[in-house]
């Protein structure tokens, strides 16, 4: 398997990059750090001349190896890191782990052991979507993730079944769970101390895999994309808020993966977040999107997928029924289309 770390910060290299960079030299991890405006070129760049397996890409380079995309993305956004994805996928790596510049790994991603429980969630006989949060079966405390639709908190989950047993389908993409300053909304962490920097889950290792018709927040954090075939859903929208984009790609993905065969799946706590400083009011500000908008936005793509067909075009069609709903912008159908064409 050959894989690569993708980050984007506008931060000076944090112990967390620093630790990425030493772990990948030893054993053959490729870490691609995505410049934008703010980010202070020159010392990455000394970085490249300890690890020979740092790459560097500036706003300068991202232009150079991809210029239709690099000008269709907006500077000064997240979704810049959709040219690292590019970068990796145009050099061959297997195996993509999405996360962030103050996330440190603790354990050492690998596909599951015999010995980890295993837990399938699966729809009981919904026409639609139903949404389950998985971060209760891995804490008692009163937590979900970013992007989970508020409406949903007091459902009691009572249209899934959870049951032990493998899943249905291959896992495409495993999102981790992280320790310390999980990756829970501001509602949360304005109303709770729950989720703060001491946090730890609770169980020992197991993953929860989600069948068919159930969703649950994936985002950006601790997240290995493992099934080649599925790279091109990694594409973060661009005319979103930063707090939005990556919930909506995992959305966006969720759904395009049930037809192609492939499921998501959550894996316990492999990482621990030193969080760089946030202003909560502006975290809320950022998410109000998804307070407002995650359970239409999920019905609107639900109602797309009726139309996939299994294959790259199916991104396309979900931006497009999201704009047509006026939830994305209508640019985002465009650049959408650059990033198909940056990595066929």
């Amino acid at each position: 398997m050959s894989r690569c770390i993708v980050i984007t910060t506008i931060l000076p290299p944090s112990p967390q990059v620093i630790g990425h960079c030493r772990r990948g030299l030893r054993d053959g991890t490729a870490v691609v750090i995505v410049a934008d405006r703010k980010t202070p070129i020159e010392q990455y760049a000394a970085l490249t001349t300890e690890f020979s397996n740092l790459h560097l890409l500036s706003l300068e380079r991202q232009h150079d190896l991809f210029p239709h995309l690099s000008s269709a993305l907006p500077v000064d956004h997240y979704a810049r890191k959709n040219i690292g994805y590019a970068y990796a996928i145009r050099h061959g790596h297997t195996a993509i782990f999405d996360t962030d510049d103050d996330n440190a790994s603790t354990t050492e991603w690998q596909n599951p052991a015999l010995s980890e429980r295993r837990i399938r969630i699966s729809a009981r006989g919904a026409a639609t979507v139903v949404f389950f949060n998985v971060y209760k079966l891995y804490t008692s405390m009163p937590l979900w993730p970013r992007g989970f639709p508020l409406d949903g908190l007091r459902s009691g989950d009572e249209d899934c079944e959870v049951a032990d047993g493998d899943a249905d389908a291959p896992v495409a993409v495993w999102q981790g769970l992280v320790d310390g300053d999980p990756d829970v909304d501001a509602i949360a962490r304005l109303t709770s101390r729950d989720g703060g920097d001491e946090f730890r889950f609770e169980t020992g290792p197991m993953r929860v895999v989600l069948d068919r018709g159930v969703l649950c927040p994936i985002n950006s954090q601790n997240t290995w994309w493992v099934d080649r075939s599925a790279f091109d859903l990694l594409f973060l929208p661009a005319t979103t808020t930063f707090r939005t984009c990556d919930i909506l790609r995992g959305y966006v993905a969720q759904q395009a993966l049930w037809a192609r065969g492939a499921r998501a799946g959550f894996s316990h706590a492999t990482a621990l977040q030193a969080r760089n400083p946030h202003d909560l009011m502006a975290d809320f500000a950022s998410e109000l999107p998804l307070y407002l908008h995650a359970t239409k936005m999920n019905h609107v793509l639900h109602g797309a997928s009726r139309h996939y067909t299994g294959g790259p075009e199916d991104l396309v069609s979900a931006y497009a029924a999201l704009a047509n709903a006026n939830l994305v912008d209508g640019r985002e159908t465009a650049i959408a289309k650059a990033w198909w064409a940056s990595i066929s």
